[in-house]
Formats: C-alpha cells, sequence, structure tokens
C-alpha cells in the first residue's frame, strides 16, 4: 500500500528570529538613544519601528534613522511641558515576506527632567513656605553608582595612558 501526493511540495522550516530586542530605556533631553534591535532571517528581515502602537515614517524623519543592523537612532531627544514626541512605548517589527512579521517586546522610553534623575539637589516649598533641598534616595544610588562607573572608567583610561607612556 502507497501513498502518492502529486502536485504536493515539502515546506521546510526557516528559523526566524530576533537577536536582540529593545529595552526600557531612560534619556534626558537633547541627548541621543538607541534602541536595539536585529533579527534573523535567511533572506534578512525588514526591520520598521512602532511607537505606541504607530508605524513610524522614518524616511522622512530627520531626528530619527533605522540603523543597519535595524536598532532606532533618535537624535536630540525632544522633551517639554507640552511637547512629549519621543517619550513612548517601541517595538521593532521585523518582516519577511514569504514567512510573515514578528513583533519585539515593547520598550518604554522615559525622558527624565535634567537633574532630577542626575543626583541633584531639588528645592521643593514646604506647606509652611521654607524651602527644603534634597537629594532623591533611589535617584542618589543610581546616580553614585554612575559616578562609580566614570571613575572606574577614568582611573582605566589613565592607566592605560602610563603603560603607553613606559613602552616608548
Amino acid at each position: 500500500f502507497y501513498l502518492c501526493f502529486v502536485g504536493s511540495t515539502v515546506r521546510t522550516f526557516t528559523p526566524f528570529y530576533f537577536l536582540v530586542e529593545p529595552v526600557d530605556t531612560l534619556s534626558v533631553r537633547g541627548a541621543f538613544v538607541i534602541l536595539n534591535c536585529s533579527a534573523y532571517c535567511e533572506p534578512s528581515p525588514k526591520i520598521e519601528w512602532k511607537k505606541d502602537g504607530t508605524f513610524l515614517n522614518l524616511v522622512s524623519d530627520d531626528r530619527r534613522q533605522l540603523l543597519p543592523d535595524g536598532s532606532l537612532l533618535i537624535n536630540g531627544v525632544v522633551h517639554s511641558k507640552h511637547n512629549k514626541p519621543d517619550e513612548g512605548y517601541y517595538q521593532c517589527v521585523a518582516t519577511v515576506e514569504s514567512l510573515g512579521t514578528i513583533v519585539s517586546r515593547t520598550a518604554k522610553l522615559t525622558v527624565a527632567e535634567q537633574g532630577r534623575e542626575c543626583g541633584q539637589r531639588v528645592k521643593r516649598r514646604e506647606p509652611d513656605g521654607d524651602t527644603e533641598q534634597r537629594t532623591p534616595d533611589s535617584t542618589h544610588r543610581s546616580s553614585k553608582a554612575s559616578r562609580e562607573s566614570v571613575d572606574a572608567a577614568q582611573r582605566n583610561s589613565a592607566w592605560r595612558r602610563e603603560r603607553t607612556e613606559d613602552r616608548k
């Protein structure tokens, strides 16, 4: 007893997945941000980005651009009291015409008020009219860790310069 399938095609499994997905990111006004994304497939997928559920038109956007690996670069983050075009929820969308589309996790881009999230003292007016200066605890801890990282990088850089000069 034999089965014969005339005209049938054998479908093979084609791997199609994200190598890197965007993560929640904190930035400040005027900085640049890269939301990382990279997808694997043969043929190469087309990468697009959504912000708050709507596809971004990167062709006509002079501040945002798609990098060769699929990541999104935002130059000069814009943020003011009434204008927050960069803050929001981002997703990377990869499409291979013959296979379909995959959508990355959602990453939140938060734009911080300069100073408050960087460990600077914040003036707060008390109900009795006095002004108190304080440093938010969680902000202070992350700021301290950042300062320690920068200090370590500077020490390492100085050590490398000294070693290079010693070899001359």
